[in-house]
């Protein structure tokens, strides 16, 4: 087996691409090892920081031009931009509206109106709203995860 390492000082997240004649058991295992891999986030309480499981996470969002990251309990600060987090999180972590980011894992039940949708989460009143725009790619993802 090969590896080369390629540095481009203009990329944002590395990049990792596999050439293979065949799928083996073998590299089926560094995928999902590679593809587990979560990123870590510092999280915000005023001047206490929070490592997090990024499972715990309901939702980030922009507010007053700061990004949050809302749990059942808690309210953290992110010093990342939405558009980065984006980046960064796993796949099942999808945007649902200009501001937030929302964990699929999380959905408890969604209530469909005129104006778009609403999204409910267990064991806690917090709510988000999904816009039309956004509305079916949340639909597309919430039917891959139940395959």
């Amino acid at each position: 087996m090969q590896v080369k390492i390629e540095i481009d000082p203009a990329a944002t997240d590395p990049v990792v691409t596999i050439r293979t004649a065949t799928l083996t058991p073998a590299l089926n295992q560094l995928v999902t090892q590679l593809q587990s891999q979560t990123p870590t986030l510092t999280f915000f309480q005023g001047d206490t920081e929070y490592y997090l499981d990024l499972n715990e996470i309901l939702f980030f969002e922009v507010s007053n031009r700061r990004t949050w990251a809302h749990t059942a309990t808690g309210l953290y600060q992110v010093k990342w931009r939405l558009k980065d987090l984006e980046a960064r999180l796993p796949h099942h972590f999808l945007r649902c509206a200009k501001s937030v980011i929302l964990n699929l894992h999380q959905i408890y039940s969604l209530t469909r109106n005129l104006t778009g949708c609403e999204i409910h989460f267990a064991h806690t009143d917090k709510r988000v709203f999904v816009s039309r725009h956004y509305y079916q790619a949340l639909r597309d993802a919430l039917a891959e995860r139940m395959n």
